[in-house]
């Protein structure tokens, strides 16, 4: 369960679109993964093979396909904004707090209704009316 996105030293030196500070980043890599953004996270998987046969999810289907070439995970892919399966958890940039809801769910931590307490209060950043 990777949600701190991991980027494959092919990408080393490389400034990417949506972060100035990319190449300083990957600087120096030699072969190692190292961490990066998260939105790289399932980019990374999808390249490592580790989403074969799961559901799961990502920036949109059309992402994947666009950085992944040869992406066949259409058939897998769900339109949500974190999917947990088989202990992999996968979710859009943009889903955080959905992330952490489903990281829980995957260690049991809090039981069901405690869950969606939380992930109401962390994605609407007020407290529930009692």
């Amino acid at each position: 369960m990777w949600r701190s996105s991991f980027c494959p030293a092919e990408t080393a030196g490389r400034r990417h679109p949506w972060s100035p500070s990319w190449k300083r980043y990957c600087a120096g890599w030699t072969g190692r993964v190292r961490r990066s953004p998260r939105f790289a996270a399932t980019v990374a998987i999808t390249h490592a093979g580790l989403l074969r046969g799961r559901r799961h999810t990502s920036n949109g289907r059309k992402y994947l396909e666009q950085k992944v070439p040869g992406y066949s995970g259409a058939a897998d892919y769900v339109e949500a904004p974190a999917v947990r399966d088989g202990g992999l958890i996968t979710a859009s940039g943009l889903a955080d707090v959905e992330f952490a809801a489903e990281l829980m769910h995957e260690l049991e931590v809090l039981d069901e209704p405690h869950r969606r307490l939380w992930t109401e209060m962390f994605r609407t950043g007020r407290m529930p009316a009692r």
